[in-house]
C-alpha cells in the first residue's frame, strides 16, 4: 500500500541522538550508584520520556532522585547533542525521496518541540518538516498512547489505515499500531524481532530500503 501520509519518528529514525543521550544518562545513573551499562540503559529506557523513566530509576535506586536531577540531566544531554548529533545514515536521502514523490509527511516525537526543531536543524532537515512537527509534550500523552498519531491524522484529514509510521522503538511501534496505522520498524542496533513482536508490519535495517517499502 502506498500511504497517503508518512509519519517519521525523530530520535533514532532521522537523527542519531540516542547514543550521545544514553551515554550521559548511563554516566548519571552510575554516579547515583547503579551498576548499569550503556546497553542496559538503552534497553530499559529507549523510547521513553524522562517522566516515564523517572519512576523506573527510582524503583531501582530504592529512593527518590535528587530534586535537581532532571534539569541537570537535560543540560548535559543538550550539550552532548549540540556537540555530537548526526543524521541517521540514509535518512536525509529517504526524506528527500518522500518529498520528491509529493507524499505528505510529518514528524511525531517524544522529545520537546524545541529539541526536535534543533535536532532537525542540526542535520539539515528543518526545512523539510517546517510546520509539520508533533511533540507528545504538547498533548501531555506520551507514546505508547496513540493520541499524537491520531492528532496528526486528523490535521492531515487522512484515515489512520492510510498512514505509514516509521519507528525504531517498541514504545513508538505500539502507539502507531494502537492508532490503527501501518508501522515500519527501523532496526539500527541489529536486535531484530522486538519491533515485529510489537506489531510492526516490517522490520528494516537500512534507510536506503525505505523508499521501496513506501512504494515510491
Amino acid at each position: 500500500m502506498k500511504p497517503d501520509l508518512v509519519i517519521f519518528d525523530c530520535d533514532g529514525v532521522l537523527v542519531d541522538s540516542e547514543p550521545p543521550v544514553f551515554r550521559v544518562v548511563t554516566a548519571e545513573l552510575q554516579a547515583l550508584g547503579l551498576k548499569t551499562t550503556l546497553e542496559a540503559t538503552m534497553a530499559a529506557h529507549k523510547g521513553l520520556t524522562l517522566e516515564q523513566s523517572r519512576p523506573l530509576i527510582e524503583a531501582q535506586l530504592g529512593r527518590p532522585l535528587p530534586a535537581d536531577w532532571a534539569p541537570r540531566l537535560r543540560q548535559r544531554t543538550t550539550q552532548a547533542l549540540d556537540e555530537e548529533l548526526t543524521a541517521i545514515p540514509g535518512a536525509v536521502a529517504a526524506v528527500a525521496a518522500v518529498m520528491a514523490a509529493g507524499m505528505p509527511n510529518c514528524v511525531v516525537s517524544q522529545s520537546r518541540r524545541q529539541r526536535i526543531e534543533l535536532n532537525l536543524q542540526q542535520v539539515g532537515l528543518a526545512a523539510s518538516f517546517a510546520g509539520r512537527i508533533y511533540s507528545t509534550h504538547d498533548l501531555g500523552k506520551p507514546k505508547p498512547a496513540p493520541d499524537i498519531y491520531l492528532q496528526a491524522a486528523a490535521d492531515f484529514a487522512v484515515p489512520p489505515a492510510r498512514i505509514t509510521v516509521i519507528e525504531d522503538t517498541v514504545t513508538g511501534v505500539t502507539g502507531g499500531v494502537a492508532a490503527g496505522m501501518r508501522v515500519l520498524g527501523y532496526v539500527a542496533d541489529g536486535v531484530a524481532g522486538s519491533l515485529h513482536a510489537a506489531g510492526a508490519a516490517v522490520e528494516f535495517t537500512d534507510m536506503k530500503q525505505l523508499p521501496g517499502l513506501l512504494r515510491l
